[in-house]
């Protein structure tokens, strides 16, 4: 990623944060992820992700409190695990907006799942740091192994009741 990427960088880092952090609550936004079962699910992706199993995961996006990921893994697909993530309001669950779609390496998938990643979930912290080898590795991945959708925040609003 060159020196001009610093803006995708960052809004990759923030979804990841957004998927794995549990910054905040979801409360009872959704009845599927009441308020201490939000890490019972994410737990569970993790579990799922590790080795690429088809599965639906519903899980919180605690940067934007009340918003839901409905994330699916795919499986393997040409060598890379395929997930897809769809963010959307619990009020409106039928107005999905696509958030991204990655291929992930399965050294991307090692990373995501490692003890770390774990430790973070089960603490309810998300860390980033610049020096940290690891974090730079993941965030670098990010960016190369999945397609954002920019505007998914100005898509998800156009569904949403104005107040």
């Amino acid at each position: 990623m060159g020196k001009g990427n610093w803006g995708r960088r960052l809004w990759v880092q923030g979804s990841i944060a957004g998927l794995f952090a549990l910054a905040g609550g979801l409360g009872a936004a959704h009845p599927g992820l009441a308020q201490g079962s939000h890490t019972t699910a994410v737990l569970g992706y993790l579990d799922q992700l590790a080795g690429c199993e088809p599965s639906n995961h519903l899980l919180p996006m605690p940067m934007f409190t009340g918003l839901l990921v409905a994330t699916r893994i795919e499986g393997w697909q040409q060598g890379r695990c395929k997930v897809d993530n769809q963010v959307f309001a619990p009020s409106v669950p039928e107005a999905r907006v696509h958030l991204h779609t990655c291929h992930y390496q399965s050294n991307t998938l090692q990373i995501m799942t490692d003890e770390v990643a774990y430790e973070q979930v089960r603490t309810g912290t998300m860390t980033f740091d610049t020096s940290n080898s690891r974090d730079m590795q993941l965030s670098q991945a990010l960016g190369e192994e999945c397609d954002f959708n920019r505007n998914w925040l100005e898509q998800l609003l156009e569904h949403l009741p104005q107040p």
